[in-house]
């Protein structure tokens, strides 16, 4: 088969862990079009999570070459510095421990966390299942409290495996996954007597969704956007027929109810950052007064996009990435309609499209079941997000009807550029990782590198608010004093704050300190890549000027003095 075709069959939610185990089998050995280096080591038989680790890459566009380590030889592959895994020079390693070697040491966490220091020490990006529970009861709740019990212990090798790996560790939730399953059915004992498996492998499609959620979040590929339709899967019923009384939502029938329940779920996802957009083949002023229902949780205000049309749900889909200046690769959509899921999977395989059925108390369920929005950390930032972008739109229709001026100068703007410290590199690290559009250089810096170069770089943050929101920290700069110059190594700006002058109020921040570092030029470079176009005249704009030897650098001196660049940010008080 070719990989179009495999891909294509790991999207299916249906797929079975045999067509898995073939497809991942293709794609274990070198390729010579790799992009990825990827190694696996582990306490237990690892040889089918390799394949669903593989498939995980390849579905999601990359090209892994695999190393799989010894059975149980973890410990000598990763303290031996001649080992053969290092000689593999992979970029990143996943250890695949199950729970038994919290339960038998009490320093476990503490070797583990060496482990992870000679990895580092390599620049080798570390993944790592987070241990589930032992599945013997013994005691029952006594064994919570017992610090000696597997139990307990496992419960505190958990937490402090968060703690210290928090910024270092991509963590594969496996102990979630167990819970969810049970842990009789997940990893029933004569799997791993007859061939030290880690689980029960009819579980590998699982699996690998939840490898994958983890692998997008080290990407900065992490889904954004949850693109709805309305008639049976927001309420039951169709507005345009039933009305808003006739449409069933709320308390009085188990279906109504089960549709609160969903909305709750949606507006849960939507406080955590998840953008709402409607996509509905309907009348957009009928559609409407399906939120005005007595007892719908969501309101119009909620949805950052809403594209309500007669055209096809591709088309409407492409129309919700332009309104918010994101890629379709960060929309899942979902629907209950097969033949409106059949048609988006077709002509926009880069959407993630999720068929909810027929039955509104499973529809968490069956979103879930891609891990779509999972992430290592939240920060505060992306509470704001939905907030962040319904103005965005409001600026865009301001600009569209010619009242930007005026319309930014009403916003009354407050920046705030600062040093970054300890509790801003979790913000900062996920700007850096999931920035495409203005970024002007591709370089991107992990939370860990960040920490490291705050004593060499000049590292500065921007934090913004207006009258409608407070949107948090939304830009982070890189840059290093190099001779007589500043140079600007890494830019990233949200893009829900394009548009705002916003690049000036901090251009003019950044003068400001390079002069009183006495540097006397400030140096950047714009790199083309296939999303950053928007910022491909940033520099100009900014006062500087091209280099005639090189076409992507910029310069713009600082020996003479010069007004403030304009904008309409303020600085905060």
């Amino acid at each position: 088969m070719s990989l179009e075709a495999d891909r294509a069959r790991l999207r299916d939610p249906d797929l079975s862990s045999a067509d898995l185990f073939a497809i991942g089998s293709r794609h274990l050995h070198a390729h010579d079009d790799a992009t990825v280096r990827f190694a696996i080591v582990g306490n237990l038989t690892i040889d089918a999570l390799a394949r669903a680790v593989a498939c995980s890459l390849v579905r999601d566009g990359e090209r892994p070459c695999m190393y799989l380590g010894a059975h149980g030889a973890y410990v000598q592959e990763l303290s031996d510095d001649a080992s053969a895994l290092y000689a593999f020079e992979p970029d990143a390693v996943l250890l695949a421990l199950d729970w038994r070697p919290f339960a038998e040491r009490d320093d476990a966490v503490t070797f583990v966390a060496r482990l992870w220091e000679r990895l580092e020490a390599r620049g080798i990006a570390i993944y790592q299942h987070l241990p589930e529970d032992p599945p013997e009861r013994l005691r029952g709740i006594a064994e919570c409290y017992d610090a000696a019990s597997p139990r307990h212990r496992v419960a505190t090798a958990r937490e402090r495996l968060l703690a210290l790996g928090a910024g270092r560790v991509r963590f594969i939730d496996t102990a979630w996954l167990a819970a969810r399953i049970g842990s009789a059915a997940w990893a029933p004992p004569r799997y791993r007597h007859t061939a030290q498996l880690p689980f029960d492998p009819k579980h590998l499609p699982a699996y690998m969704r939840l490898f994958a959620a983890a692998r997008r979040d080290a990407r900065g590929t992490a889904k954004r956007v949850l693109a709805l339709d309305l008639d049976n899967t927001l309420w039951g019923g169709a507005i345009g027929d039933d009305g808003v009384e006739g449409i069933e939502l709320g308390a009085g029938t188990p279906r109504g109810e089960a549709f609160a329940d969903w909305q709750r779920y949606v507006l849960a996802l939507r406080a955590r950052g998840v953008l709402l957009a409607v996509c509905s083949k309907n009348d957009p002023a009928l559609a409407v007064e399906g939120f005005a229902h007595r007892q719908s949780l969501l309101k119009r205000e909620d949805f950052a996009a809403f594209v309500c049309t007669w055209n096809d749900k591709a088309a409407a889909l492409r129309a919700i990435a332009a309104e918010l200046g994101l890629a379709l690769e960060t929309i899942v959509f979902a629907d209950d309609d097969p033949v409106e899921c059949g048609l988006v999977c077709r002509l926009l395989p880069e959407v993630e499209v999720v068929e909810l059925g027929r039955d509104p108390s499973r529809f968490p369920e069956r979103l879930e079941m891609g891990f779509w929005f999972d992430t290592q950390r939240a920060t505060d930032a992306d509470a704001l997000r939905a907030r962040s972008y319904t103005a965005r739109a409001a600026l865009e229709r301001a600009a569209a009807s010619g009242d930007l001026a005026a319309y930014l100068a009403e916003l009354d703007m407050v920046g705030r550029v600062f040093a970054p410290s300890d509790p801003d590199f979790a913000r900062l690290a996920q700007l850096e990782s999931k920035t495409n559009q203005f970024n002007l250089t591709q370089r991107r810096y992990s939370e860990r590198d960040l920490r490291a170069l705050r004593e060499r770089a000049v590292m500065a943050a921007c934090a913004l608010r207006d009258r409608h929101t407070d949107h948090g920290v939304v830009s982070s700069l890189v840059a290093f004093v190099e001779g007589d110059a500043l140079r600007i190594d890494s830019w990233v700006m949200s893009c829900r704050v394009f548009s705002r002058t916003l690049e000036a109020f901090m251009m003019n921040a950044v003068i400001d300190a390079a002069r009183a570092r006495g540097v006397r030029r400030i140096v950047g470079e714009y790199r083309a890549a296939a999303r950053n176009g928007v910022v491909a005249d940033l520099f100009t704009r900014l006062g500087f000027e091209r280099s005639a030897d090189d076409p992507t650098r910029f310069e713009r001196a600082l020996d003479a003095p010069t007004p403030p660049l304009p904008t309409f940010v303020r600085s905060a008080p």
